[in-house]
């Protein structure tokens, strides 16, 4: 860090530039200096080297020795409990409150989520002129002026039902006086003066990342006693783990009590989560209003790019295909596969995978087992994993308001679901 600080510092300071520019570099593990809400920040990290091999199975650990209030602590069975003891955590705009990866038998435990700004101003309409409409709003926003069209920003007119709250996107965003603001809108507003809308607050709906993220975990994660009441995002990030995932009494509910008109928790996904291998468990949650999906238990999809037999064929990862990259698709010998024609919807067959290589250019090639053809796959066709969309997943005594995608197999008992939509 600081061998990095001096060649910005004294290398580059005489550099003329047509804007004032703050750099900042991290090395402490505190975020003391802070470079994540610089111009340009370089934050290091020390990755460890760890040999479960060399494991003696002492239940030491490092986050638990340092914690100053004891919130971390391993159990008998090297069961790491974070317990937040009935805190709340205010997170700043810009900054995730955790990130679990690689982990494994790990338990969080009774805190609360909250932001330091509001994720959404409650706007309400004062005049209508083709795609520009003007609003007063119950807070200044975060900035004066923001363009939302490279986060697909969205705003939301209310009414006092559940159904008919359509995604209407939005351009850009300014100012125009005390708690006024002007929005022009990417396509025709369906709003009508003295309509309540939820808008973006902007530079933090729609901005920011997960408030947890949940990723290549390997042993049995829980999360229990839990409350969020809101995120300028996603909520529970929760991708490509190969381990169960337990969510007990984990409530996304607004403050009702913070004197705002209408209430909302979050602009994207509750449970967003992909390709994980193992169930996924919820009981005794309640979701309230999310105005992306409240669950998105689904897998990426393949792109078949190219076939040399009878089923065998190379396909890569179609939500980065789509955004003109390359990496592999994500499938095991032993998996089963679901082949579809993207252009017709026509089901081309399913297949055990064989054997699976990964060539340097990032495609996947995938042989199925011998005997199993399935016919009709040309380039442009998509695959489908089934073992990658969490099967096997639970909901029980639960409730949740929003929208909905499911996959895969799941046993849902003594729930309560208000759809805005459903996907399954």
């Amino acid at each position: 860090a600081q061998k990095l600080h001096e060649e910005y510092y004294l290398g580059w300071h005489d550099v003329s530039l047509p804007h004032k520019i703050k750099i900042g570099i991290g090395g402490c593990p505190n975020n003391c200096a802070k470079p994540d809400i610089n111009d340009f920040g370089i934050m290091g990290q020390r990755t460890p080297d760890y040999c479960e091999d060399d494991c003696k199975k002492c239940r030491k650990c490092a986050v638990a020795n340092a914690c100053p209030v004891k919130a971390a602590s391993v159990d008998e069975n090297r069961v790491m409990h974070i317990d937040g003891q009935g805190c709340t955590f205010l997170m700043e705009p810009g900054v995730s409150f955790f990130a679990f990866v690689g982990c494994e038998n790990v338990r969080l435990e009774n805190c609360t989520f909250d932001m330091t700004e509001p994720v959404y101003l409650v706007g309400k309409v004062e005049s209508v002129s083709g795609k520009t409409v003007t609003f007063t709003t119950d807070r200044d926003p975060h900035t004066g002026s923001y363009d939302f069209t490279g986060e697909n920003g969205f705003c939301i007119r209310f009414n006092e039902g559940v159904q008919n709250r359509p995604h209407r996107f939005i351009a850009q965003m300014t100012r125009t006086g005390d708690k006024r603001v002007s929005v022009v809108y990417r396509d025709q507003p369906d709003v009508a003066k003295g309509d309540l809308v939820f808008l973006p607050n902007p530079g933090i709906g729609h901005h920011y990342g997960e408030v947890v993220y949940i990723g290549s975990c390997t042993g049995a994660m829980v999360f229990e006693n839990i409350n969020v009441r809101q995120a300028p995002s996603f909520i529970m990030n929760v991708r490509s783990n190969n381990a169960e995932i337990y969510f007990e009494n984990v409530d996304f509910m607004p403050d009702g009590n913070d004197g705002r008109a209408i209430h909302m928790v979050s602009w994207r996904d509750g449970y967003h989560c992909k390709d994980n291998r193992l169930p996924i468990h919820w009981n005794e949650c309640d979701v309230g209003v999310l105005f992306d999906d409240v669950f998105n238990i689904s897998n990426t999809l393949g792109y078949v790019t190219g076939t040399s037999g009878d089923g065998i064929f190379s396909a890569c990862n179609y939500e980065l295909y789509s955004m003109g990259q390359r990496a592999a698709f994500d499938c095991r010998a032993g998996d089963v596969v679901d082949v579809y024609d993207l252009d017709t919807g026509a089901y081309c067959g399913s297949g055990k995978v064989r054997e699976v290589t990964v060539n340097p250019n990032g495609m996947s090639t995938m042989i199925l087992d011998y005997g199993e053809i399935v016919r009709n796959v040309h380039e442009g066709c998509v695959v489908a994993n089934r073992n990658t969309g969490a099967p096997g997943s639970t909901i029980t005594n639960s409730r949740f308001t929003g929208t909905y995608r499911f996959l895969r197999d799941l046993r849902v008992e003594n729930c309560r679901f208000e759809a805005l939509a459903m996907w399954m």
